[in-house]
């Protein structure tokens, strides 16, 4: 049981690190209000899954509130990065993937701008 709460703590560390600089332009003191949402465009099981799920077990306790991870998958990563593209940038709606979502989306001609929307 030590050894999860190490990894745990160790994925909810690592979470700044893996999703990159926050969307949100302002900072909220009250932040969170509600429960957080890391939407995984990939399939459970996979790499990026183990990990949103080890961070959201890392980040309940921190932040004092849910974390649900929510995996999108469907057509190399695009339908989860579009759903996150058109949430609310209010800091609530979190994902974790790959540099290739951000490689291939010039050649899908996916519905967002990975550079605009990230």
């Amino acid at each position: 049981m030590h050894g999860q709460a190490k990894l745990s703590r160790r994925a909810a560390l690592s979470v700044p690190l893996a999703f990159g600089r926050p969307a949100v332009a302002t900072a909220q003191a009250d932040w969170p209000l509600r429960p957080l949402r890391i939407v995984v465009p990939f399939a459970p099981g996979a790499s990026n899954d183990l990990i949103a799920r080890a961070a959201a077990i890392g980040l309940q306790p921190l932040l004092g509130v849910g974390v649900a991870v929510e995996n999108r998958a469907g057509a190399g990563g695009a339908i989860g990065s579009a759903a996150v593209a058109q949430s609310q940038p209010d800091g609530y709606t979190l994902m974790i993937a790959s540099t290739s979502l951000t490689i291939t989306a010039p050649v899908q001609k996916v519905p967002y701008d990975p550079v605009r929307d990230f």
